[in-house]
């Protein structure tokens, strides 16, 4: 019997078994710090989203491009509760959108944004970009 190679076998087995584990947590920690929506930021998103879309009056502010008119239902509404601050983009065209916001927030913020369409004219659309950030406090 060959100790030597059963020796060279094993701890080539146990560089393997180290580098795999090496590998598994790098890859966790990548997980980590990946960026995810807070549940409660991602259910106001889901509410505001289908407020609008569920609206006629709403969906045709948006096609003519009066986010401060939604602006004003949502907030009449009471949809956004305390310690949240948000801020409504509407581009009918694309090529000139300007989406940044008016403003530098130090918090986190969280888009979402969707496409509305007209029920008489399919080719009459205007995305919604829905911007909400945590208020300092």
């Amino acid at each position: 019997m060959n100790k030597k190679g059963y020796m060279r076998i094993l701890e080539a087995i146990i560089a393997i078994v180290i580098l795999l584990l090496f590998v598994t947590y790098l890859l966790i920690e990548k997980q980590k710090s990946e960026a995810k929506v807070p549940n409660d930021v991602s259910l106001l998103q889901e509410t505001v989203r289908n407020y609008i879309s569920d609206s006629a009056e709403l969906r045709g502010y948006v096609l003519v491009g009066h986010a401060d008119l939604i602006k004003n239902r949502i907030d009449n509404d009471k949809l956004i509760p305390v310690g949240y601050t948000y801020e409504i983009k509407i581009c009918n065209d694309i090529n000139t959108c300007n989406t940044a916001l008016s403003e530098d927030i130090e918090e986190s913020v969280y888009v979402d944004s969707f496409i509305i369409s007209s029920s008489a004219n399919p080719d009459e659309v205007a995305s919604v970009y829905f911007y909400l950030w945590r208020e300092n406090i």
